[in-house]
């Protein structure tokens, strides 16, 4: 589930635009305003199922063509927004692994006082795994003709009750997940799956832009169809976290919290287990135009069939430079610990990102992006090398 978090790790491989942003010209709709935009990538992948090295590894091109429209409005300090955006990808050398996604999604922020404010977002997907990842994690890929298709939707809400300037302010907030493997049904169907959390925090600012925070979270996940050669994986997560936000000068930026986590299984066939969840992300700009970008994280995630759920440890470290206002440049590595709990397997994953922005015109943005991703398993057969060379177009149309 997407948890409510006062950090979001960058995701490397994502299809998402990172440096110079194309300006969007808006159309004046009722209150509001749209935004149409278009993005359009050419990349080679050199091992597109994520496979051990030899000589049947899959190479392939790839072009990729993502429109999306976007609505804004705001009336007096409230906003509401909708975006919707479609991709289309197309492998050259493998038109079995096309795939179509979907993304909708929506948000609402209500300011009724200085005191009070409510948020919900709203989002729906009909997304894809490509062979040889998610739950079909380079074992099966063989086996399967087509990328492995789910549909997600969920909503949030966060009540925030205090002024931003108060010694003391409380948050409230509450989401559900729910996640369904649309084919591959007689594989996959056992992961599907909702959650619903619950999460309470409390701030108490001891500087004009620092504050102390308390936080505790409850998390019910529950599994939908039975795997049939074992119990399903329903379990409750409780968490309690300490953290701090801070903002010392323009420069330095930062939150950082370690907690408590157990994640108790409903089953007895499996295990409760407890460890020292952390999240920890700073961002420093020495310049108005560098900024260099520190994450580190440690969660449970859900299983995908290898133990009962996986302890990940992620660290991303990144620097964006604008060497002028049409040309910006990014460098970023990762690294990826997965420990599979209740399971022998372990995998060291990193990743190196270098990328190029050149803003051709105010509307328009050329890129070009190298991306590297390295698989060190335990396991037999589960390493791999995977190199993506990418060319892009963004619109603002």
């Amino acid at each position: 589930m997407t948890k409510i978090k006062y950090l979001i790790i960058t995701v490397l491989f994502s299809s998402n635009s990172w440096a110079v942003d194309s300006q969007q010209i808006e159309f004046p709709v009722g209150f509001g305003a749209i935004s149409p935009s278009l993005e359009l990538r050419a990349a080679y992948d050199d091992n597109i199922f994520s496979e051990d090295e030899g000589p049947g590894v899959k190479k392939s091109w790839l072009g990729i063509l993502a429109p999306a429209v976007e609505w804004r409005v705001r009336k007096g300090l409230n906003q509401y927004s909708a975006r919707y955006r479609f991709e289309s990808g197309s492998y050259f050398s493998s038109h079995d692994d096309d795939y179509l996604d979907h993304l909708f999604e929506a948000n609402a922020h209500f300011d009724f006082n200085s005191r009070n404010r409510l948020d919900f977002d709203f989002r729906y997907a009909k997304d894809h795994q490509r062979r040889g990842t998610g739950v079909n994690d380079n074992s099966d890929s063989v086996f399967i003709e087509k990328p492995v298709e789910y549909r997600d939707w969920e909503l949030e809400g966060q009540y925030s009750f205090g002024a931003n300037s108060a010694k003391g302010r409380i948050v409230l907030n509450a989401s559900h997940l729910d996640r369904e493997y649309t084919n591959y049904t007689d594989l996959y169907e056992q992961y599907d799956r909702t959650e619903d959390l619950l999460g309470l925090t409390f701030f108490y600012r001891f500087r004009p832009n620092s504050s102390l925070y308390l936080r505790g979270n409850y998390n019910r996940v529950k599994y939908k169809n039975d795997p049939g050669d074992r119990d399903k994986l329903d379990n409750n997560e409780t968490s309690a976290f300490v953290g701090i936000t801070w903002a010392t000068t323009e420069k330095t930026t930062g939150v950082a919290q370690i907690g408590y986590e157990k994640k108790k299984f409903r089953s007895s066939q499996y295990k409760s287990h407890a460890f020292v969840p952390w999240n920890v992300g700073i961002e420093w700009s020495p310049k108005s135009y560098s900024t260099f970008t520190l994450n580190t994280e440690r969660r449970a995630d859900e299983s995908q069939g290898t133990g009962n759920f996986t302890q990940s440890t992620e660290s991303l470290l990144s620097w964006e430079h604008d060497w002028s206002y049409r040309y910006t440049t990014l460098m970023a590595f990762e690294l990826l610990n997965r420990d599979f709990n209740e399971s022998e397997r372990k995998d060291d994953i990193v990743s190196l990102e270098l990328g190029l922005d050149y803003l051709l015109t105010r509307t328009i943005v050329l890129g070009t992006r190298y991306q590297y991703e390295k698989r060190d398993s335990s396991e037999e057969n589960r390493d791999y090398l995977r190199n993506v060379f990418t060319v892009s177009l963004e619109v603002g149309l």
